[in-house]
């Protein structure tokens, strides 16, 4: 039985990360459904659609490199899915379940990012620069949209979260860090930005904050969450 290539090694991967996106897409509609402050709903729903678009992209990569169409699970993704669901059963509501949520949406994100970044770099080796420029445009997408679950994050102010992610204090005095309470906070305009559709948005943006964000940079300058 001959050996599998490196090409066979994408395509599983490329089917593994089609499974996953195919669950978020549910899994996330779900999420947004149980999630109790609006901005964090509306995140968590436009992350759920973008992930139908990527599984429909990822099929007809697939099917350009004639790779089987074979369901593979994605057995990382299914155990990420597997907290959530164990969240979402459990007796949690109001904002302690919004920050399990967030903290959920964060995991998953990541797990997307160091996804679609090796299989661009797997992609380049094969010598598939189209395919590649596509899970670039995926990884850059998943990247903003983290950064976007860090503002929302801050903007409700969801202690638990920020304290996972952010290191002790002494260690931040070490590092010449400031204290969160030093740090600039997001202001609900500006957020309305980012999340064009959220009820703040209704009223528009400041001048200020337009121009803020008038450039794909936009989230560069932003405080993120530690």
């Amino acid at each position: 039985m001959p050996r599998a290539s490196l090409r066979d090694l994408y395509g599983a991967e490329l089917r593994g990360l089609r499974n996953a996106e195919r669950q978020l897409a549910v899994v996330l509609s779900q999420m947004a459904r149980s999630a109790t402050a609006p901005m964090l709903r509306q995140t968590l729903a436009n992350h759920g659609r973008h992930a139908g678009f990527h599984a429909r992209r990822l099929e007809w990569m697939c099917e350009g490199l004639h790779v089987s169409m074979e369901a593979k699970r994605c057995a990382g993704m299914d155990g990420l899915i597997g907290e959530v669901r164990d969240l979402l059963m459990g007796d949690y509501s109001g904002d302690v379940l919004d920050a399990g949520l967030t903290a959920s949406a964060f995991r998953i994100t990541q797990y997307k990012i160091v996804s679609y970044a090796t299989a661009h770099a797997r992609a380049l080796q094969l010598g598939f620069p189209g395919q590649a420029a596509l899970l670039e445009n995926v990884r850059t997408e998943e990247t903003k949209a983290y950064e976007t679950l860090g503002m929302v994050a801050r903007a409700l102010s969801d202690s638990e979260v920020i304290a996972v992610a952010t290191p002790p204090a002494e260690r931040r005095r070490e590092e010449g860090e400031v204290e969160p309470e030093d740090r600039p906070s997001i202001r609900r305009d500006e957020l309305a930005v980012a999340l064009p559709n959220t009820p703040s948005a209704r009223s528009g943006p400041t001048e200020g904050a337009r121009e803020r964000y008038s450039t794909p940079s936009r989230f560069r300058n932003q405080p993120r969450l530690r």
